[in-house]
Formats: C-alpha cells, sequence, structure tokens
C-alpha cells in the first residue's frame, strides 16, 4: 500500500485467522515490486493485495496528466503479473475526491481518472478490491479521517478500516475459492412435492 498499514494488517490477520505479510517500510511496495530477491517474490505467498490512497497520487492536486502519474505503478502491476503467474494479484480502486472549487463547465479530472485506472485493471484482466464503492457505502466522511493522515499517513477512520478489512477477506476467500457459491439439493420431494423424473417440473 501507500499509506501506513499497521492496524490495517491487525485487522485483516484477526479476521482471517492466518499471518498477512506486509512490504516492511512506508509506501515500498514499488520498490518491492522491483526487487526480484525482495521477500513478497521469494515467499510462497499466493494472493498479493495492492491498496491504494488515491489522493497520495496527487499531493498538488489533480489535473489532465493523471494518466502519466498513473503509468508508473499501472507498468509494475502489469509486469509482475506477467512474471509471477503463480501469484494472484488484487488491485484496489481508486477514490478521489472532485476539487471543492469545480466550475459547472470544468472538467472533473477525479472522476476521469477514477474511471481510467478501473478500465486499466479491467484490461490486465485483475481482479479488483472495490475501494471506491465501500467509500460510496459509509459516505466519505465516515470512511475517512484527516487528522489520522496527517498524524500518520493512514487515512481512514476506524469505521473505514473495519470495513476495507472485512472487503479484504472476503475477496481473499473468493479468489482462493473459500467461499461456498451454490448449494445442490435432491429436489424431489424437497423443494416441492412430487418425483421431476416422473412427475415433470
Amino acid at each position: 500500500a501507500n499509506f501506513t498499514l499497521d492496524s490495517l494488517r491487525l485487522r485483516v490477520e484477526k479476521k482471517l485467522k492466518e499471518d498477512v505479510f506486509t512490504s516492511p517500510g512506508f509506501d515500498t511496495w514499488q520498490t518491492e515490486f522491483l526487487n526480484p530477491d525482495s521477500r513478497l517474490w521469494q515467499s510462497d505467498i499466493k494472493v498479493l493485495f495492492v491498496v491504494l490512497h488515491g489522493p497520495a497520487f496527487f499531493p498538488d492536486g489533480i489535473d489532465s496528466r493523471f494518466a502519466e502519474v498513473f503509468s508508473v505503478p499501472l507498468g509494475l502491476i502489469a509486469q509482475a503479473q506477467t512474471e509471477h503467474k503463480d501469484k494472484i494479484f488484487v488491485v484496489s480502486t481508486l477514490d478521489l475526491p472532485a476539487s471543492p472549487a469545480l466550475p459547472l463547465a470544468g472538467v472533473d479530472h477525479a472522476n476521469l481518472a477514477v474511471a481510467f485506472w478501473r478500465a486499466e485493471l479491467e484490461r490486465l484482466n485483475i481482479p479488483v478490491l472495490n475501494l471506491s464503492e465501500l467509500v460510496a457505502e459509509l459516505g466519505r466522511e465516515r470512511f475517512y479521517n484527516a487528522k489520522m493522515w496527517y498524524f500518520g499517513s493512514l487515512p481512514f477512520s476506524q469505521q473505514g478500516e473495519t470495513l476495507l478489512a472485512e472487503e479484504i477477506v472476503r475477496v481473499a476467500d473468493a479468489v482462493r475459492g473459500k467461499r461456498k457459491k451454490c448449494l445442490v439439493l435432491d429436489l424431489d420431494n424437497t423443494l416441492w412435492g412430487g418425483v421431476i423424473g416422473e412427475d415433470g417440473l
């Protein structure tokens, strides 16, 4: 991730009941991706999440050059996916607030950037962690905590982080095939009276 991960990791570990590896240091995921000898690539980790805080990409505000900003992280993800086919990559969507001073006829670069990022993940056929949907579900004011971001580079409120941890666990279980997708029953004299082979529908 590109934010402080300690508390999120602990929440995920508690829910998964498994150890969770995070890259050492702050915002070092790209360094880990570039280093062929990193613990990340030398481990037997099967599912790898890249969870990103959108505003961290644009400390001076977002403008029309968002595709250029995204080119490096997207390139690293695509390269890693090609070189490490034994791992499942899950990448978060981005949430970017629109500029508060956006004129009525102005271009909303935030929405364009969010859509561009999502389209690129789909083009790469990468499963997504739908962070932007979680934010919409809870509400931006409740999902984030600006004080914590400035205090320790942790963007989320406790509520937001809990919701994010639950979604990470849900997606991890799904991509590893641990979720039950259907229940098959003997329908004869179970869901209705009769035997379908003899009586018909």
